[in-house]
């Protein structure tokens, strides 16, 4: 392939659209082999999340033997380094709810009744939490409404007929007045005027941007990428599946965003084929991956001796992953060939489950075979299991203590040593609380004073423990070892 200055690719943008991930994929990877990076250069590629990046770092790995000098940017991160921003920008989605919440005061007689309610409440933690949340909506909204927050820094409104605008454009004027830092979209617009007129810098930029996924970004980040590519190769290997019935349940922003990037101006489009044949057994599982590949729907008779596909029902997330690893344990024993590295964890929520997932796979107990595990895209604050048990803690305080909320907090591991409760403790726990019938609150008290509710004890944490200590006056009397359960469930 002849070389251009750029490198092997034309500049310009260039869609290769792809029926699976396993085609994109193999697309991406014969990309990177044909830029022949240097041993210092970083080949750059736009991924939308962890485990996309990790699986196409071990597809290169695989591939080319080592994967030790990609860059995989985030999209805002991207973002930042067109624009030339640093770190400490107010228009950051934590920093707009902190400015929204400092401004709340003085604009709630202007604000719509029953959200001037939320914005001038006496605690702090609702409207704190009210202030973050119009912050992250107006965060979306730079990024999927650029055209509308450009108007309202024109003191102009773009949407017709919507009666909450009016107020949502005063807030927005008094934050672009409250900073000397412009937005996010006026940065954009001037960014784009100055690579249009050339005198943008360009000398940071990557040689050529590689993008592996759906066409489903922010359109202002797309817009970014459209500019980007007037300037260097934009490769955008696009999953697009086969339009199967399937895919008409499917979101109809999808077909729009892809529609979107199709339309740009001297886009170049392509096609690769589908890298792998579709599974042809017949088990359940067989069914579902078709289905997903091809869009198409399941058609599949269960039998009772296909276990291709099961499901486990279990009281809590600790259990769950404990189920996980006893399944794990027993697939390493039944297949000599099989190695935890071949064996990939989803979670629906990452977050939620990282306790647990420590708790059960990072605790070394006789008679249990050690699974060495890792997690792809930890959050910076699971990082530090006590930094992450203080900050659930501090999400806890201002909650309603339901069952399940406290429950939670004892699958991080430091809470569950300072309550003194032991891992295999958690079942029996589980088993008390429910005989207590307790639901939520700490006592009637607190549901008077925090909630403006009758001072009614029932289902309250302190009136559960004072039933159980009256169902068992006696420590012999709970099961197993369980003496001091109730007295550290009590503190």
């Amino acid at each position: 392939m002849p070389r251009t200055p750029n490198g092997p690719f034309p500049t310009g943008l260039t869609l290769i659209e792809c029926p699976d991930l396993h085609a994109a994929t193999r697309g991406v990877v014969a990309d990177l082999e044909a830029l022949a990076p240097g041993p210092f250069d970083q080949p750059t590629v736009l991924v939308r999340h962890a485990a996309l990046r990790r699986h196409l770092t071990l597809a290169v790995a695989r591939h080319q033997g080592v994967a030790a000098s990609l860059d995989f940017p985030a999209l805002l991160t991207l973002l930042d380094r067109l624009h030339g921003i640093d770190t400490n920008d107010p228009w950051r989605r934590g920093a707009l709810g902190w400015r929204i919440a400092a401004l709340l005061p003085e604009i709630a007689s202007t604000l719509p009744e029953g959200i001037a309610r939320s914005a001038a409440d006496d605690d702090p933690f609702v409207m704190i939490g009210f202030a973050n949340r119009l912050g992250s909506r107006l965060f979306d909204a730079m990024l999927h409404r650029p055209a509308m927050i450009a108007a309202w820094e024109r003191s102009e409104l773009a949407l017709r007929g919507v009666a909450d605008e009016q107020w949502h454009a005063n807030l927005w004027q008094r934050l672009v007045a409250g900073t000397s830092v412009p937005s996010l979209v006026t940065r954009h617009l001037t960014w784009q005027q100055a690579v249009a007129a050339g005198s943008a810098d360009t000398t940071g930029w990557p040689a050529a941007l590689l993008i592996i996924g759906d066409a489903t970004v922010p359109p202002l980040i797309r817009d970014a990428i459209h500019t980007f590519a007037t300037q260097r190769p934009v490769r955008w290997h696009l999953w697009v599946p086969s339009d199967e019935p399937l895919n008409l349940d499917r979101p109809r922003r999808r077909p729009a965003a892809l529609a979107a990037v199709r339309a740009q101006d001297g886009a170049t489009i392509e096609s690769l084929p589908r890298a792998h044949h579709l599974a042809t057994d017949r088990s359940i599982l067989g069914a579902v991956q078709r289905a997903l590949v091809d869009g198409s729907r399941p058609r599949v008779t269960p039998r009772a001796d296909d276990t291709s596909l099961r499901a486990h029902r279990c009281h809590s997330a600790t259990r769950e992953i404990e189920t996980l690893r006893e399944e794990v344990a027993r697939q390493l024993a039944i297949d000599p060939t099989l190695q935890p590295h071949d064996i990939t964890l989803y979670l629906t929520d990452l977050e939620a489950y990282l306790p647990a997932v420590d708790a059960v796979f990072g605790t070394l107990e006789p008679g249990l075979h050690r699974v060495p595990y890792e997690v792809a895209g930890r959050p910076w604050r699971s990082r530090s299991t006590v930094g992450s048990s203080v900050i659930a803690l501090l999400d806890a305080l201002p909650g309603r203590w339901g069952r399940r909320e406290v429950l939670a907090l004892l699958e991080h591991l430091p809470i569950r040593r300072a309550a003194g409760i032991r891992a295999e403790q958690l079942r029996h726990l589980h088993a008390l609380v429910e005989q207590a019938r307790i639901r939520w609150g700490l006592d009637g008290h607190d549901r008077a004073a925090r909630h403006d509710l009758p001072a009614l004890p029932d289902g309250t944490w302190r009136a559960g423990i004072a039933l159980l200590r009256a169902r068992y006056p006696r420590h012999g009397d709970l099961p197993d070892d369980d003496v001091d359960l109730i007295d550290h469930l009590a503190t």
